[in-house]
């Protein structure tokens, strides 16, 4: 037998997504790991910050645009507030073509 979904209870609901943060990754209490989604104009940035005991910080964005995942890397440790600022103009650089693919 299939199933149908018409068959199924469907609820639909929208929230604001402003900011979709998702708990540190490592369960210290420092903020040395950090991910969150992030809601640009122009689609959703994935964000994700870590400083590392031996090795140089990092901060990581990632974004989708037209079927392709762009990805850019700084070699520092950003807030979330920073990152948030910075993937704005990601996705804006991406979008209007200035990050070749």
């Amino acid at each position: 037998m299939t199933r149908r979904s018409s068959q199924a209870n469907i609820i639909d609901s929208s929230t604001d997504a402003g900011w979709g943060i998702i708990p540190p990754v490592c369960n210290d209490n420092d903020n040395r790991h950090w991910s969150a989604f992030y809601a640009t104009p122009l689609g959703y940035v994935e964000m994700e910050a870590r400083k590392w005991l031996r090795a140089k910080p990092d901060t990581w964005l990632t974004f989708i645009w037209q079927e392709r995942v762009y990805m850019r890397h700084f070699d520092r440790f950003y807030s979330r507030s920073y990152a948030a600022r910075l993937a704005t103009e990601f996705a804006r650089d991406v979008v209007q073509g200035r990050v070749t693919p």
